[in-house]
C-alpha cells in the first residue's frame, strides 16, 4: 500500500506554525515596551536594521502584517545580508502563499547564514509544497543538524520522505522525533504520522 501524498494543507500549516507566534498579555505588555525603546532607536538612526527587523517581529505580534512587512523590507533594503529579516519576511510570505518570493527570502537568509536551521526548515517545507522534494529532504536534513531542537523538522522530513514513498527512512525520522523531543505537540504529531505509515 502506497503512503498517501504529502498534503499540501498539512505543509501549509506547517509553515504557518513556522511563522506564527502566540502572544499572551504579559507579552503585548513587554512588545509596548519594546516597541517604545524600538521607536527611540529609529528615531535617532532610521536606518537601523536590526531595529527595523525587530519592529517588524513586533508588528508581526499584534497581527499587523503589513506594517511587519514594511518594517523587515525596510531592514533587508539596508542590510541585505540580514538573515533574521530575510527569514522573518520569507516567514510572512509563505503564510500568505507567495511561495516563490519566500523561497528567494530563505535563499538568502541561508546564503548569509548558512548555520540557519530555521531558513533552511522553512525553505525545505516551500520546496516539498512545490514538489522539489529531494532537495526538500536535503534542507530538512541540514535544518535537522543545525537545530538545537530538531524533533519538529524530523517530523517534516519524514513526511516529506513518506510523500516519496521512503517508508523506511519516514520511520526512522518520525521514531528519532518522538524520542528526542520533549515537546508534546510534536511527540504526538510524530507518532501519529508513525501510526498512518504502512509497513
Amino acid at each position: 500500500m502506497d503512503s498517501p501524498p504529502l498534503s499540501e494543507e498539512r505543509l501549509e500549516l506547517a509553515l504557518t506554525a513556522r511563522g506564527a507566534q502566540r502572544f499572551d498579555l504579559k507579552q503585548l505588555r513587554r512588545l509596548d515596551a519594546a516597541e517604545k525603546t524600538l521607536q527611540q532607536a529609529l528615531t535617532l538612526d532610521p536606518m537601523l536594521p536590526r531595529a527595523s527587523n525587530s519592529r517588524g517581529l513586533t508588528a508581526l505580534g499584534r497581527g499587523q502584517l503589513e506594517g511587519a512587512e514594511r518594517f523587515f523590507r525596510a531592514a533587508i533594503l539596508h542590510q541585505p545580508d540580514l538573515a533574521e529579516a530575510q527569514n522573518n519576511l520569507g516567514n510572512l510570505l509563505a503564510g500568505r502563499q507567495a511561495y516563490a518570493e519566500a523561497a528567494y527570502h530563505f535563499e538568502q537568509a541561508i546564503r548569509a547564514d548558512p548555520a540557519y536551521a530555521d531558513a533552511r526548515h522553512s525553505y525545505g517545507l516551500i520546496l516539498a509544497l512545490i514538489h522539489n522534494y529531494p532537495r526538500a529532504v536535503t534542507e530538512l536534513r541540514e535544518a535537522a543538524k543545525l537545530a538545537p531542537q530538531p524533533a519538529a523538522a524530523l517530523v517534516d522530513l519524514g513526511d516529506v520522505l513518506a510523500t516519496m514513498g521512503r517508508r523506511g527512512e519516514a520511520r526512522r525520522e518520525y521514531e528519532r522525533a518522538a524520542s528526542e523531543t520533549l515537546d508534546p505537540e510534536i511527540r504526538r504529531a510524530a507518532l501519529e504520522a508513525l501510526r498512518g505509515l504502512p509497513r
